[in-house]
């Protein structure tokens, strides 16, 4: 009787977050990262430096995150958006880093590590981070029960469809260079 007026109380929550994610993804996902949490701190091989122990930590933080997510989406709706914000943020960081420190891989003319890095963040990084700050990873506007707009709020709407249309133009842009390097070099 009380695990049911529990449920009955959490469906009662304003939802605060206009997505959840599903109960079998997180089912999927949640077991991953303890393991990948629980594995890179136990590993030995290595000693513990600052950069790895940030990655641990955000690691464990992402795995309670995601099993206070599957407890309860409303009761711990700031849950999933700090998931969010730190996969956006993860995704800027990776732009900034191989922009900047260029690993040896990115010597290869077919593999653009730069170009790679920013779509992977114009695909996961923007929505994540939309979801982060609205709830919602088609920004304020897509939410249904979004009040005070602003003008803000419809040049961001704006933006998002901006960024879309720049991802397929970039990609399109990607795949061209990549069948003109391919046709150059090996032309037979």
């Amino acid at each position: 009787m009380p695990a049911a007026e529990r449920e009955r109380s959490a469906a009662a929550l304003p939802a605060r977050n206009a997505q959840e994610l599903g109960a079998g993804l997180l089912w999927l996902v949640m077991p991953a990262a303890w393991l990948t949490t629980v594995v890179l701190c136990l590993d030995l091989s290595a000693a513990w430096s600052l950069p790895r122990l940030a990655f641990c930590g955000c690691m464990g933080l992402v795995a309670l995150c995601l099993s206070l997510s599957l407890v309860s989406q409303r009761r711990f709706w700031w849950a999933p958006r700090i998931v969010a914000g730190l996969l956006g943020f993860g995704w800027l960081a990776a732009v900034y880093l191989v922009a900047w420190y260029p690993p040896e891989l990115a010597r290869d003319p077919r593999f653009p590590v730069v170009f790679i890095a920013t779509t992977g963040f114009l695909v996961m990084g923007v929505s994540a981070l939309c979801f982060m700050l609205w709830g919602h990873t088609g920004g304020k506007l897509a939410r249904p029960d979004a009040l005070h707009i602003t003008l803000m709020d419809r040049w961001t709407a704006r933006l998002l469809v901006l960024l879309r249309y720049a991802l397929y133009i970039a990609l399109s842009f990607y795949l061209l260079r990549l069948l003109y390097l391919e046709a150059l070099l090996y032309p037979g």
